[in-house]
């Protein structure tokens, strides 16, 4: 990395009068696992990514799978699933895709600290039933149930498995400069044959066959200009992963917090992308300068987890509402 243009000039006429030659290689075997079953935050996510859906349509087209019978239920927070789906399932992959791509024993997932567990994992209620069936659905929510599909049956299969020449990779020494790279080849695709790569740094990165010692010969050098950037802007699918880091909502909850924000007129969309409007920032300045309390995330997260408390019988509502009560009418009054 260079700061400036002559530097940069300076370092490029270097590489191209020096020598190239392989100081190091290391190769080893990697494995991917695949990811858990679905949750509500983890569908909407990968619905917006992988679809284009945003959470509101999504969360409509999983409402109409759930309600025809065709998926568990679709807001929930645990990656559990039944006895019988893991016996379903299994049997699914081994019937169809042989025992190589079935694990000796079901995989396990753990769900987040705090999840309520109400519900299992969202997933297909007949792993037989494939999404081209569903003539009653409409070509929306088709997609999303082979979305879930895939998902389900994959978290239940075999890890890929790769050769990566990870760091220090390949090492080319040139002149004073030492030059870097990495890549992989799959070898067995486990759990990606029914959920393929998304990105395509995802995908085969494959490096020639040398070996240390090797001479190289330059075929191209490009310069190029990068500039650091700020944080990307939230869509919807950051936003609720941001928002169950923080522990703001539940699953019943995403979609009904993304469209009030827009309702209200405190965000637009542009380009898939969420940027504040002037009457958003006006409420925020005014509550955080009347109410920082109630503003402070930990606030609203420790607000949820009362409520959970409430919901299973672990704390009373009154003694909850108020704790708040008092302590907001204070607050209130003294406006």
């Amino acid at each position: 990395m260079f700061q400036n243009k002559e530097q940069t000039q300076a370092a490029v006429s270097l590489l191209e009068k020096a020598r190239y030659s392989v100081l190091e290689r290391e190769d080893k075997p990697t494995t991917s696992k695949p990811g858990a079953p679905f949750i509500t935050s983890t569908l909407q996510q990968a619905a917006s990514t992988r679809l284009g859906f945003g959470v509101k349509k999504t969360m409509m087209m999983a409402q109409r799978l759930y309600e025809a019978g065709y998926i568990t239920y679709m807001r929930t927070d645990s990656t559990n699933l039944s006895q019988d789906a893991v016996n379903m399932v299994r049997g699914y992959i081994s019937d169809n895709f042989g025992k190589k791509y079935l694990p000796e024993s079901p995989n396990q997932y753990a769900s987040k600290e705090n999840s309520q567990e109400a519900h299992e994992a969202i997933r297909p209620s007949d792993v037989n039933v494939m999404a081209e069936s569903l003539k009653d659905m409409e070509a929306d929510a088709q997609k999303l149930y082979q979305l879930i599909w895939r998902q389900f049956v994959a978290c239940q299969m075999t890890p890929a498995k790769y050769d990566s020449t990870t760091l220090p990779g390949v090492t080319v020494g040139a002149g004073d400069f030492r030059l870097k790279a990495r890549g992989r080849i799959l070898r067995f695709d486990g759990w990606t044959k029914v959920m393929p790569a998304l990105r395509k740094g995802d995908e085969d990165r494959i490096l020639p066959a040398v070996d240390k010692g090797d001479a190289l010969t330059l075929v191209e050098l490009t310069p190029a200009q990068h500039f650091t950037k700020p944080p990307a802007r939230f869509s919807e699918a950051s936003l609720v992963k941001e928002l169950e880091k923080r522990g703001i909502g539940r699953p019943s909850t995403y979609a009904s917090i993304i469209s009030t924000i827009q309702d209200r007129g405190y965000v637009r969309v542009e380009n898939r992308r969420f940027y504040a409007e002037k009457m958003g920032e006006i409420v925020t300045d005014r509550l955080e300068e009347n109410f920082r309390e109630l503003m402070n995330y930990d606030f609203t997260a420790q607000m949820e987890n009362s409520l959970d408390q409430v919901a299973n019988h672990e704390a009373e509502w009154k003694a909850v509402l108020d704790h708040f009560f008092s302590d907001f009418t204070q607050q209130f009054w003294h406006r």
